[in-house]
């Protein structure tokens, strides 16, 4: 009987912002959803959370994951306290590769702004839509319609409002008009307030 295939991915983080204490995860990102099915926050659509394989233990800078098996678009994500999520980029893995991956984190930039001419009634609430490759969705909204979001991994970001029991109007209700609702895609940037993040920096005035 053949040896079952055993992928690692491994390493430190000697460069960088240190990080003594943390978490690893080896995330995988979803597909896109149809329209009928998209994935929804606060009435708005949105990427679907990433699906999380694996994690580990960062201790005194090192890790070790266990990858499933072999793709080309695995991520390794840090999370430690008190600064962003370092994502990286996509990451290939073959059969029984043994990959050593050391890993530069990077500052957190922040996205501070207004909501302009929200209603007085119900509740209004921002939501991020990072790059395809990084999925993580907030909300953030205070009682002056201003609103924050910080330690975000330097990237490009899409800004949306919405609304608790809001139907966004890009998703079709039944009866559908024809079958080829299944077959379209949902488009989570459409509508969307683009917005770049660098590290260390607030991108403010966002209206």
């Amino acid at each position: 009987m053949p040896a079952m295939a055993k992928q690692t991915i491994s390493g430190t983080n000697p460069h960088g912002k240190p990080v003594e204490v943390g978490w690893v995860g080896l995330w995988r990102l979803r597909g896109r959803e149809n329209v009928v099915n998209a994935n929804m926050l606060r009435g708005r659509t949105v990427f679907g959370n990433p699906a999380i394989h694996a994690s580990a233990p960062l201790k005194d800078g090192k890790y070790s994951l266990e990858v499933p098996y072999q793709d080309n678009a695995w991520y390794v994500v840090v999370e430690a306290p008190g600064q962003a999520l370092h994502t990286g980029r996509p990451i290939k893995i073959a059969a029984n590769e043994k990959k050593s991956l050391d890993i530069a984190c990077t500052e957190g930039g922040s996205i501070r702004g207004r909501v302009k001419n929200a209603p007085a009634a119900g509740k209004v609430t921002s939501g991020s839509l990072p790059l395809p490759r990084r999925h993580s969705n907030g909300n953030s909204r205070k009682s002056d319609d201003t609103f924050s979001f910080s330690q975000l991994p330097p990237d490009t970001y899409g800004l949306k409002v919405g609304y608790d029991g809001y139907q966004d109007s890009e998703v079709p209700r039944w009866p559908y008009a024809s079958d080829e609702v299944w077959e379209k895609k949902s488009d989570p940037w459409q509508r969307a307030k683009v917005v770049a993040v660098e590290a260390g920096h607030e991108t403010s005035g966002v209206e």
